[in-house]
């Protein structure tokens, strides 16, 4: 993305962005004055990584192609995927009906291709999803899951709202206390792992384990189920504990169960970045 490899002492930069609404890419030129908090030197918008300049001026480099920095607020993960990258991109959705998951032959996932909104003029990030004629089974999507996990893709996962309450966030975020898990906002796949209790040579009723890691970034509030930092399943179980707990370090989740997230939650990806939706 970055043209300007190296800090540049005029203070110029150029990054290349893939325009989806006309199909190319496109070249936006920015300075290092970035907005700061009145009477501080501290960013009004992306927070920094120490000294780290790249992010704060890929921002205004967004900043400037779709207009001002609040037009950078909310959105689709699939949306920054293809401008960054200018690959295809698609998500997995798990089927509904009148609100509720289809039972009739399992768990249903279909898939949905992003497309800009050519019509809209005035908003670069317009866009929508068409739906595919694909459709995939639980076993199915985790075995893409592992596919695109093994590849490298970058893969998100968010939940789709199912109420509104006193606890939704300052974006119109739904705040799932229970389990600890915020609907309307994406979380980045880490990495989809298949473990067992055989895989240490020692034989356990308990099997095979689904294993799913995502990047929380809320920070402090996180996953409370099965698989979460104070879940009992790490001593149950402590030869998966052995194979996955030094790696696994961020929110885990298991997957495919009734409550837990990937079960509501929906994989995007394009070529392949993916997101998963439930």
């Amino acid at each position: 993305m970055f043209l300007t490899k190296e800090y540049n002492p005029r203070g110029l930069y150029k990054i290349r962005i893939y325009n989806p609404q006309l199909e190319k890419w496109v070249v936006v030129t920015v300075d290092d004055r970035i907005p700061c908090k009145k009477g501080t030197k501290s960013p009004r918008f992306m927070k920094p990584n120490g000294n780290e300049l790249w992010a704060i001026i890929m921002e205004k480099a967004y900043a400037k192609f779709c207009g001002s920095y609040a037009n950078l607020a909310g959105g689709f993960v699939l949306w920054g995927w293809l401008s960054m990258t200018g690959n295809h991109v698609f998500q997995l959705s798990e089927e509904q009906q009148d609100g509720k998951k289809k039972k009739k032959g399992g768990d249903q996932w279909y898939r949905e291709d992003m497309v800009a909104n050519k019509d809209d003029k005035k908003n670069k990030r317009a866009c929508g999803f068409k739906r595919k004629d694909e459709l995939y089974n639980e076993d199915q999507v985790w075995t893409l899951l592992k596919k695109y996990d093994l590849q490298k893709a970058l893969i998100s996962a968010s939940i789709g709202k199912v109420a509104y309450g006193k606890n939704d966030g300052p974006a119109g975020e739904q705040m799932l206390e229970s389990v600890g898990l915020v609907a309307g906002h994406a979380y980045s796949v880490i990495q989809a792992r298949e473990v067992s209790e055989n895989a240490l040579g020692k034989l356990s009723s308990g099997g095979t384990f689904r294993l799913m890691q995502l990047r929380n970034p809320w920070g402090t509030y996180e996953w409370k189920g099965d698989w979460s930092d104070k879940s009992s399943l790490w001593k149950k179980y402590p030869s998966i504990t052995k194979q996955v707990r030094h790696c696994m370090v961020h929110m885990v989740y298991g997957f495919g169960h009734t409550v837990e997230f990937a079960h509501t939650c929906l994989p995007t990806c394009s070529s392949p970045l993916f997101a998963v939706e439930v």
